[in-house]
């Protein structure tokens, strides 16, 4: 789901034009961006917990130059979900179909597993 189809789907549901739902959910990610900016987490009861990680600099190698290249530290945003977001997706992927087995797959399988009889390999023992 995108942004946009959020805004709809807020809009309908709170019958509320789509154009002032959209404000208000940049707002809303204007917000959440400098708090994470400022204090580095934010917790938000019933969603989960954003926080801001920082990765120290190292270097790397390039295989294909053999040169050696120096990366600096960097920050990035890691989500943590609540209890109750990971209740609900636990309940939502029980109820999702399980895929079929591939017919003769568990055939395969077993042969795959038990070697055949017979063939003794490149050296002849």
């Amino acid at each position: 789901m995108i942004k946009r189809e959020l805004a709809t789907r807020l809009a309908t549901s709170l019958k509320m034009s789509a154009r002032s739902v959209h404000r208000v959910l940049d707002e809303l990610l204007d917000v959440v961006a400098d708090i994470l900016a400022t204090s580095g987490r934010l917790e938000w009861r019933g969603l989960g917990t954003f926080s801001v990680r920082t990765y120290p600099a190292r270097k790397i190698h390039n295989p294909a130059t053999g040169e050696t290249i120096a990366l600096p530290a960097r920050k990035s945003v890691t989500f943590k979900p609540s209890r109750k977001v990971r209740a609900r997706l636990k309940v939502a992927s029980r109820s999702r179909p399980t895929k079929r087995p591939v017919k003769g797959a568990a055939r395969r399988a077993k042969r795959v597993l038990k070697p055949r009889k017979g063939r003794l390999g490149a050296r002849g023992r």
